[in-house]
């Protein structure tokens, strides 16, 4: 994953969030994951040498009513 496609993924995951007016703690409940995960999602904006799972992503979406599109590149 690049990180530029890390950037976009925790930019788009916080904006969803903030719409919704929803914290960190609630999206961590609704979606089922550790306060720390969904934070290190959010965070992939600005670090470096983190990926996240695909399994996690789709429970991130799901709490916020969204589903994840893949697509390949060449």
């Amino acid at each position: 994953m690049s990180s530029e496609q890390k950037r976009r993924i925790g930019e788009e995951v916080r904006r969803l969030r903030l719409e919704r007016g929803m914290t960190l703690e609630q999206l961590a409940h609704l979606s089922g994951l550790s306060f720390p995960t969904v934070h290190r999602i959010e965070s992939l904006r600005r670090r470096k040498g983190s990926n996240v799972e695909l399994n996690t992503l789709n429970a991130i979406a799901r709490a916020l009513g969204k589903k994840v599109k893949v697509e390949f590149e060449d």
